[in-house]
């Protein structure tokens, strides 16, 4: 049984889609024929190319709420070309909305809770011919048209069985490590994304990530992360490594031996992770740094209490100028992030939330609007208060590419929408220069990224007039053309899918995985 999983992306960022991969991973070990597919914006004769000469017998998709329509549209592609083939999804906005997302992108059946668990055991019952219904975590109709969900397999304690994710099933995957690797702002010869845990203990009122994961932390052992990342020196020459989970700070233990781990090895390798200020000490971030963390990133959202306590937040701003001066005396560079939308806020909030930004003084910010995603507390809360008519899903729900405020509130949307923009100004040629020095020291890439911005100098001046001239965008919109390059070449130096396809004919013994799924 040949299984195509497919997530969908909404612009060209280069993070590699670790949950699909974790879960090729598995389905490989089971013993099946898999592939991932990370399907970008202008990708449709891509995918249909993919779907011809693969010929998978099912298809699942990955993706977040804000690609919905995208993901409907690859659905329609995928009946039109081969309708005999069987679809599904998964993901956190699957497991918070099974039977709507069942209906509404016209699927076979969902998959809800951590797929590694249940996901094969559904492959095998489908290509045995037996039913899925009643199996753990399946969400279908039946002939009569009513919708039967279970409830999800228990979360998986033991993630170590999880690793290593296999990149080389991802197609592309190279891409994700060209030079210069980029650590959400910082600049490094080659850099890869890892996942030490899942969970997050917190209650921020705009996170879905417990329908999924749960609110324990789990974390891998630190021997199995520090496998992995010696893998990725010796295959692909990864130099900087970036935790792309909340929990690694969490554990104070399980930092504090990371660390030590990587000092006894003599590890040479950058790293950088996300941390919550509480999670800090000035001994905790002078350990980090010696054992080469190079980065970390706080959430701090806003500089207005009032809205620290509508999120739920649970820090304060003097938490986080606290931490911000122990990451900066230890030598490292500290990314913050802010969200703007909250239907509390004032003009004051900005002024407080631009004074923070001042006294932090990170190396870089980002801004994002404040999105309700289903599920959340924001979401049942603007429901509840009026500050949100409806919910609806589309790339416009995407907390970077959302132009406006999503929630009504004490200002209005135009004003939210000037604000934002008046803080990326404010920031914006110290949160770029980085970007830019560590550019110059790659001159091949340097050329290559002149060569984008030529091509696409026309669209830039349609795009962008004078009138409403917006740095931030421009810079992304030039990221993203640049990365699109990039895949394309990465792209065309592997494996096509049906050379894939007979890579495959003969495969390995997979015996004591299979053992596992039973």
């Amino acid at each position: 049984m040949k299984i195509l999983l497919v997530h969908t992306r909404i612009n060209y960022d280069n993070m590699e889609p670790l949950g699909l991969l974790s879960l090729a991973t598995a389905l490989k070990r089971a013993g099946f024929q898999t592939s991932v597919l990370d399907i970008f914006p202008q990708d449709d004769l891509y995918f249909c190319d993919w779907i011809h000469t693969f010929a998978p017998d099912l298809i699942g998709f990955g993706f977040e709420t804000p690609g919905v329509r995208r993901t409907r549209e690859l659905i329609g592609l995928a009946r039109c070309i081969a309708p005999e083939i069987q679809l599904c999804a998964g993901g956190i906005h699957t497991s918070v909305l099974p039977q709507t997302t069942l209906h509404d992108l016209d699927l076979d059946f969902v998959v809800v809770g951590e797929a590694e668990s249940n996901f094969p055991l559904i492959c095998q019952a489908l290509q045995n011919g037996r039913s899925i219904q009643g199996l753990p975590g399946v969400g279908i109709t039946d002939i009569g048209g009513s919708f039967h969900l279970t409830p999800p397999p228990p979360l998986i304690a033991d993630l170590d069985a999880l690793a290593p994710v296999d990149r080389s099933l991802l197609h592309g995957h190279r891409f994700y490590f060209e030079p210069p690797g980029c650590v959400r702002g910082l600049v490094r010869t080659r850099a890869a994304n890892i996942l030490a845990s899942r969970g997050c203990p917190y209650n921020c009122t705009f996170c879905q990530s417990d329908y999924l994961m749960g609110k324990e932390v789990r974390l891998r052992s630190v021997a199995s992360v520090i496998r992995e990342i010696k893998e990725l020196r010796e295959r692909y020459e990864i130099g900087t490594i970036y935790f792309a989970d909340d929990g690694i700070t969490v554990d104070r233990d399980w930092i504090e031996r990371f660390c030590e781990h990587l000092l006894s090895e003599n590890l040479d390798i950058g790293w950088g992770c996300q941390s919550r200020a509480d999670c800090l000490s000035p001994e905790r971030v002078n350990l980090m740094k010696r054992a080469g963390c190079l980065q970390i990133d706080m959430g701090i959202e806003s500089g207005d209490p009032e809205v620290l306590g509508y999120l739920n937040k649970s820090e304060t701003p003097r938490q986080y100028l606290e931490a911000a001066g122990w990451i900066r005396g230890a030598g490292m560079r500290l990314l913050c992030s802010f969200v703007i939308g909250t239907p509390v806020e004032t003009s004051a909030s900005y002024e407080k939330t631009s004074n923070l930004i001042q006294a932090l003084r990170p190396s870089m910010c980002q801004y994002f609007t404040l999105v309700p995603y289903p599920g959340t507390d924001l979401a049942r809360q603007a429901l509840e208060t009026n500050a949100l008519e409806h919910l609806s899903f589309s790339e416009r729900g995407s907390q970077k590419l959302w132009a406006g405020g999503s929630l009504r509130g004490n200002l209005s949307r135009e004003e939210q929408v000037r604000m934002k923009a008046a803080l990326q100004r404010t920031t914006f040629l110290r949160d770029h220069l980085s970007l830019v020095l560590g550019w110059a020291r790659y001159p091949r890439h340097v050329f290559r990224l002149a060569r984008v911005i030529f091509q696409n100098g026309f669209f830039l001046r349609s795009a962008f007039p004078l009138r409403r001239f917006n740095p931030v965008e421009i810079a992304q919109t030039i990221y993203h053309a640049y990365n699109r390059d990039l895949l394309q070449r990465a792209r065309s130096r592997e494996m096509s899918p049906l050379a894939l396809s007979k890579e495959y004919a003969q495969p390995e013994d997979h015996s004591s995985a299979a053992v596992a799924v039973e």
